[in-house]
């Protein structure tokens, strides 16, 4: 395929490809900078690996990261915010991968694992997130017949919940029957381990205000098109307040575990 061309379900990179990444760029990730839409203290984000890592790293092909590397299949699709610190990120996807071989793909080595991450699989230069959603390359990875699980990565205020695409995600998630998965830097978001991580605990109890208070028609998108997309077409299928239900249900449905 042309650079910029992959198809969704064959731009996964490896567990491994990711440590690498991280790795190499160990020093400048572990240092904290003035975020001043955070307005805080803090180590480089998705916003920060995207210009200073992903972009340098495509300038020339002007495609995607992983169309640097041959073609994988998708294991695994990564639901996440860009504002996480990269750090906890990976930390969360070690969690992830370590949980999913000892359950939904047993016969694999957690480092081997293809994850499906936007920033990643999505050409950066000029972003194409399709005509619809069944078109947009979210949906495509998601609902590829390689695709055996989904993890949402969690932090301590829950983000993930106030970003629209995150959200229809929980909701395409249980629609497909996928095994679904929040996974923290200190863990996977399981109940029988809440008691023994403090960091869990404060997670869960995040989550679960941010579930109470879930709006859809209230959480953000970076384009603002995508946002209406979405709306429009749970609001033409099931409707708003029954999509918030459904969300709700699924993630309650996590936390019971």
């Amino acid at each position: 395929y042309p650079y910029g061309m992959r198809p969704p379900e064959i731009a996964g990179i490896t567990l491994e490809q990711l440590q690498k990444i991280y790795t190499d760029h160990q020093e400048w990730l572990e240092t904290p900078k003035w975020n001043p839409f955070a307005r805080k203290m803090q180590l480089p984000t998705m916003y920060d690996v995207v210009p200073m890592i992903i972009k340098p790293a495509t300038a020339n092909t002007k495609g995607s990261y992983a169309e640097l590397f041959t073609q994988k299949a998708v294991d695994v699709f990564v639901s996440h915010w860009w504002g996480h610190e990269f750090s906890e990120f990976v930390k969360a996807l070690e969690h992830a991968a370590t949980e999913l071989v000892a359950n939904e793909l047993k016969d694999r080595e957690a480092a081997s694992l293809v994850f499906w991450i936007c920033s990643f699989a999505n050409a950066q230069w000029t972003v194409n997130l399709g005509s619809s959603l069944e078109l947009s390359p979210f949906e495509r990875a998601l609902a590829s017949r390689t695709c055996k699980a989904v993890v949402m990565v969690m932090d301590e205020q829950a983000m993930p919940l106030t970003r629209i695409w995150c959200i229809y995600e929980v909701l395409r998630t249980s629609v497909l029957s996928l095994p679904f998965y929040v996974a923290t830097k200190d863990g996977v978001l399981l109940g029988e381990r809440v008691q023994e991580r403090p960091g869990l605990a404060q997670t869960l109890l995040a989550l679960a205000e941010r579930l109470l208070q879930l709006r859809p028609e209230e959480a953000a998108a970076s384009n603002d098109e995508d946002k209406r997309m979405i709306v429009d077409a749970v609001s033409t299928a099931v409707g708003v307040p029954q999509f918030a239900l459904a969300v709700q249900s699924s993630l309650f449905d996590v936390l019971r575990k």
